[in-house]
């Protein structure tokens, strides 16, 4: 950078130019004078000669002494503007500057931090928003990776669920995938039915168990032990019974006494026919899961994979039941009870199986008609259905007789339940169209595996000869078969 443009540098004031003044300022001054001198004696020397009668050289003389007149006045004029005035003037303004320099050097050293500070302001403003932009990026990213991870759950989930219409599987893979979205929560398939008190727990899983179903042997999804009865339900099932979907996260108290320790709960209703049917109930004592918006945009479809699993399985068991009484039919009880007896066998524990007929049964179709029978028929078999467990299994084996499977049931146990039934029947009044009523009564053949047989023909053989022992001995009474 040249001396001159930097505004920062001190400039003293010149020697050179002092010294050009100076010469300009004396010298040509003083020759300008004398030539207004000269130009004044030759002026004043024609006007002499006018006086002398010398005419012509005296305008002359005149003419000569007012031009270097006024060629010194120029020169003199010239000299003192451009070449005394000028530098005098810058000189003036270097000495000025000298004087001034530091006010205005702080001024602008000031105005220059300012300058600074504003500029790295700006800058560290810029990398705060360059920070929460990256900040709002890698909240896209997550939401957008949360997104597709759902998309993923839904395809996963709607591709295994319309691949069966087992009600078994649909149940088991529903509870798995509510467990894959929420690892540390218990989660139950709950099922409610028309004929219980209580609700069924189709699956079940835990964090410390992993998945399991329960299964009775006639195919139906029956626990052994009711998981809630519906007059104690908790909170989040009735809420899901009643709009379809529960939500609590983070509650002071549980708000299902079963389970003590839980704070949070998700009840995802299943509908079946309008009507919510079943529940996939999730609790557990952390919050926030990371796929629950996912469990709750998951419910239509796991609803409508419930539906789809319902139906088939309305078909299967239609096909497999007596259209008047609703029992299985005989077919399907005696596979029922070949399978009871493998898994009896494989686990050892008993199996017992019992035959119900209803007495006098042809009088009464004598007396009121085949049309009553039936009648009777069928409200025999409620009332023997109203009062089994679930787990047990009736069926129709022909006319007015059932047969009743009592699986993990010794004699003694199975002799309770066929007394049971039997006092049950007995206490109950027919009525008949004509305003009559009848009363009527059973007779109930028991048999135990393995003492009174160790196959299901052998084993129902066994029921039919105590069937047979109890009408000889006077009809209305439980016979054990004898070993």
């Amino acid at each position: 950078m040249n001396e001159s443009e930097d505004t920062f540098r001190s400039r003293a004031p010149s020697i050179d130019t002092a010294v050009s003044t100076l010469i300009w300022g004396s010298v040509v001054p003083l020759t300008g004078l004398l030539a207004i001198s000269a130009g004044v004696f030759v002026f004043l020397g024609g006007w002499w000669l006018a006086k002398a009668s010398v005419q012509a050289c005296a305008l002359l003389a005149c003419m000569c002494g007012g031009i270097v007149l006024v060629l010194g006045v120029c020169v003199q004029w010239y000299v003192i503007a451009t070449r005394v005035r000028r530098p005098l003037q810058r000189l003036d303004m270097e000495l000025r500057g000298t004087r001034t320099w530091a006010p205005e050097k702080d001024l602008l050293l000031r105005a220059l931090r300012e300058s600074i500070e504003e500029t790295r302001a700006t800058s560290l403003e810029t990398r705060d928003e360059l920070s929460k932009e990256r900040d709002r990026h890698a909240l896209c990213r997550r939401r957008l990776s949360d997104c597709e991870a759902t998309d993923r759950f839904f395809a996963a989930a709607t591709e295994q669920l319309a691949a069966t219409l087992s009600l078994a599987d649909v149940a088991v893979r529903s509870v798995e995938l509510v467990a894959e979205q929420w690892p540390d929560a218990t989660v139950m398939l709950l099922q409610r039915t028309d004929t219980s008190a209580d609700l069924e727990s189709l699956a079940a899983v835990s964090p410390a168990e992993g998945p399991k179903a329960v299964l009775a042997m006639n195919g139906r999804m029956r626990p052994e032990r009711p998981a809630y009865a519906k007059a104690t339900l908790p909170l989040p099932l009735k809420e899901a019974f009643r709009s379809g979907t529960y939500l609590r996260l983070s509650s002071p108290v549980s708000q299902d006494p079963a389970l003590p320790d839980c704070r949070s709960f998700l009840a995802l209703g299943l509908e079946h026919r309008g009507a919510v049917r079943a529940v996939l109930y999730a609790a557990s004592n952390h919050t926030d899961p990371p796929g629950l918006s996912a469990l709750v945009r998951a419910r239509p479809f796991l609803s409508m994979a419930y539906s789809r699993a319902m139906m088939a399985h309305e078909l299967e068991d239609a096909a497999l039941r007596d259209s008047l009484t609703g029992a299985f039919t005989q077919s399907h009880f005696l596979s029922l009870l070949r399978a009871e007896i493998t898994r009896a066998n494989r686990y050892a524990h008993p199996v017992c199986c019992a035959l119900i007929d209803i007495d006098d049964l042809r009088r009464i179709n004598t007396r009121y008609g085949a049309h009553f029978g039936d009648r009777v028929i069928a409200e025999t078999a409620r009332l023997v259905q109203e009062h089994v467990r679930t787990s047990d299994v009736v069926a129709r084996v022909s006319g007015g007789r059932f047969a009743v499977l009592f699986p993990e049931s010794s004699a003694d146990m199975a002799h309770i339940g066929a007394e049971r039934i039997r006092a049950r029947v007995e206490g109950h009044t027919y009525l008949v169209q004509r305003g009559e009523a009848e009363r009527l009564t059973v007779s109930v053949g028991l048999a135990a595996h393995p003492p009174h047989g160790v196959t299901a023909l052998t084993l129902m053989d066994a029921a039919h000869s105590a069937l047979t022992a109890a009408k000889e001995a006077g009809r209305n009474r439980v016979v054990v078969a004898s070993e």
